[in-house]
């Protein structure tokens, strides 16, 4: 009996634990998505450039032009390393690229030659000379020939010496690759610096700023290189910006499941300080009026913000904590 009872109730018992699991998963998967969909993108803006300047040589440095929070521009000059001994080879170098009196000297002795040569000729088929004279005078003008020749292709070398030593005077000197700002500086007049550890100072170009994304699979496949987007930043007066997307990665990361997506911001005027926090209103792309003249700028004002803003947004499964978290790395 106790057995028949036991068969008799154990299937209504399984039907209520699955009528339990059931409901408790949807409550699950309807909360997830209430909380998905409050979901923004968040990301911060970063200088699109930064270096650690080096130094191409080792030596003492003997002086350093800029100091932190400087703007500097392309190929200026920030830091000099003692040049004392490159500067006489190069000034050797010069001279001896500046000699050309050898080859002065043998250009008119060939002349001088080739004019007895042409009247030894004269005078052998006139008949008046014997064919040795005028094979010796010939030779003197094919050896001459040599000689002006090699003096000319020491003249060449002497040139290349003199680019070298202009090269190696120019390695003393540490220049900027790009126009930016200082933000530090390590080293100081009269340190030794190596190639082992040939850091010298930190520069950012702050023109451009860079924001980086992280969307799902579905959400990154509505974007496309090139497309304008609207981003806001979080301060007291939020006016929506355009960016431009820069790259969309071809690999999903496996850990999350995002796609990092690189957004482009104009700061010609460095309106927008590096660091500060930004979302990505909408993946709706925006037109604006300098765009429909012409081509699409980096961030002009919106012609059609209500309706970027307005746009359905995508959620993403990484939460505003995670995303901070990465760029806290």
């Amino acid at each position: 009996m106790q057995s028949q009872h036991a068969l008799a109730y154990h299937p209504v018992q399984i039907s209520f634990a699955l009528s339990t699991r059931v409901a408790v998963l949807l409550l699950i998967l309807g909360s997830s998505s209430q909380t998905s969909q409050g979901e923004e993108w968040i990301s911060f803006t970063q200088p699109v450039h930064r270096i650690e300047l080096a130094a191409k040589e080792s030596g003492r440095i003997e002086e350093v032009l800029v100091k932190k929070g400087d703007e500097v521009c392309a190929g200026q000059v920030l830091i000099r390393l003692d040049d004392d001994l490159h500067r006489i080879g190069q000034r050797l170098a010069e001279c001896d690229a500046k000699d050309n009196s050898q080859i002065e000297q043998l250009r008119i002795e060939l002349e001088s030659y080739r004019t007895h040569a042409k009247n030894v000729r004269r005078l052998y088929d006139s008949g008046a000379t014997s064919p040795e004279e005028l094979r010796e005078a010939d030779l003197k003008v094919a050896t001459q020939e040599i000689a002006l020749q090699s003096a000319q292709n020491d003249s060449a070398q002497k040139q290349l010496r003199l680019e070298e030593a202009n090269t190696r005077l120019e390695r003393r000197l540490v220049r900027t690759p790009l126009s930016g700002v200082v933000v530090d500086v390590i080293a100081h007049p009269g340190e030794y610096v190596s190639t082992a550890t040939p850091h010298l100072m930190t520069l950012v170009q702050l023109d451009r700023l860079r924001c980086t994304f992280f969307l799902d699979t579905d959400a990154a496949s509505s974007l496309t290189v090139g497309q304008s987007v609207a981003l806001e930043f979080d301060s007291a007066r939020r006016s929506p910006v355009v960016g431009e997307v820069e790259h969309i990665s071809a690999v999903t990361e496996a850990d999350s499941g995002l796609v990092s997506v690189d957004v482009m911001l104009n700061n010609d005027s460095r309106q927008w300080r590096a660091g500060r926090r930004v979302r990505l209103l909408s993946l709706q792309p925006v037109v604006t009026r300098s765009s429909a003249r012409t081509s699409p700028s980096l961030n002009p004002p919106l012609s059609n913000a209500p309706s970027a803003l307005t746009a359905p947004r995508i959620s993403v499964s990484a939460s505003h904590r995670d995303l901070e978290a990465y760029y806290a790395r």
